[in-house]
């Protein structure tokens, strides 16, 4: 997990650079750095218990077919595409992306980098993201441990 988190935070990185020169003329205005680097190591942790979970818990054969099942659905509720908040005219849906950790991410992300932009409140973020850290990691490392003395 600690491996995979650092991979995630290392594209992070290096993708933030790559977007200034893919879009010049967008800027980032009031940016809270110290919430983005909280979010950033708190959801590529989360990201890393989740693919934890998926590696455990799907056989190796299978692994092909159960990320276009997994992955599709998490990317559209995970609302990357949309401010959460937005959704409050389909309340089911938007209940549902709460169980979603990328929600979390993207929320939190989204009160870093624009603040100007509908979110939700920070203190939902983390609560979001350690729950999800807490659970997935938990049930990744059972999963591993079991695959392990399997």
């Amino acid at each position: 997990m600690f491996v995979s988190a650092l991979r995630a935070i290392l594209v992070a990185l290096i993708l933030i650079p790559l977007g200034y020169v893919i879009l010049p003329h967008f800027a980032l205005h009031n940016v809270n750095w110290l919430l983005f680097a909280a979010i950033l190591v708190l959801g590529s942790a989360a990201a890393s218990a989740m693919g934890l979970v998926l590696g455990t818990v799907v056989p190796p054969q299978q692994i092909n077919f159960m990320f276009a099942i997994v992955l599709t659905p998490l990317i559209m509720t995970g609302a990357a595409y949309y401010p959460w908040g937005s959704l409050s005219d389909l309340r089911w849906f938007q209940v549902l992306t709460l169980l979603n950790p990328m929600t979390y991410v993207s929320e939190g992300l989204r009160a870093a980098l624009t603040p100007a932009v509908p979110h939700m409140d920070v203190l939902f973020v983390f609560l979001g993201l350690g729950i999800s850290l807490v659970g997935f990691g938990t049930i990744g490392i059972r999963g591993f441990l079991r695959r392990a003395i399997d």
